[in-house]
């Protein structure tokens, strides 16, 4: 909800006609089906907005498939740069937006912050902890070491 509750605003400002915002709680089969029919009912977007965590996506977008939803784009938050994400909804996930500000296999990094590359960090992370880290500990880690550089800074 955080992630999109900007989004009324950012149409606004854009000339764009902001048509319907939903809330999705579960991901049951009736939860999904009656979101996607909502939209439908609204008409057929231009763009969908779909702040939604991992585990909705897959249902979500089948059920787009499903019911003929056919935004002229869609985007995502999160869900298409997590891990066998296209592995799990096929095709239609080819045509899915996603942002994130951070991916593992990303080769590039901040010699003003770390000086680590992503690389560099999945590596030690891995290392550490065993597992590789998801975007919440890269979050994580990217907001301590920009602390870290400020208080450096500011002396």
């Amino acid at each position: 909800e955080a992630a999109c509750g900007s989004v009324p605003l950012l149409a606004q400002k854009h000339g764009m006609d902001f048509v319907l915002g939903h809330a999705m709680p579960d991901t049951t089969d009736e939860a999904v089906r009656s979101a996607v029919s909502r939209v439908r009912r609204a008409g057929q977007p231009d763009v969908l907005v779909a702040c939604v965590e991992p585990p909705r996506c897959g249902p979500l977008i089948r059920e787009m498939e499903r019911q003929d939803l056919a935004p002229r784009a869609a985007v995502f938050t999160v869900c298409a740069a997590m891990e066998g994400f296209l592995s799990e909804v096929g095709r239609a996930g080819e045509y899915i937006l996603g942002v994130t500000p951070w991916l593992p296999n990303t080769t590039h990094g901040s010699p003003t912050l770390s000086g680590l590359r992503v690389a560099d960090f999945v590596a030690r992370y891995t290392e550490r902890f065993k597992e590789k880290p998801n975007y919440h500990m890269a979050h994580s880690f990217s907001a301590v070491a920009a602390l870290v550089a400020a208080i450096e800074l500011a002396g």
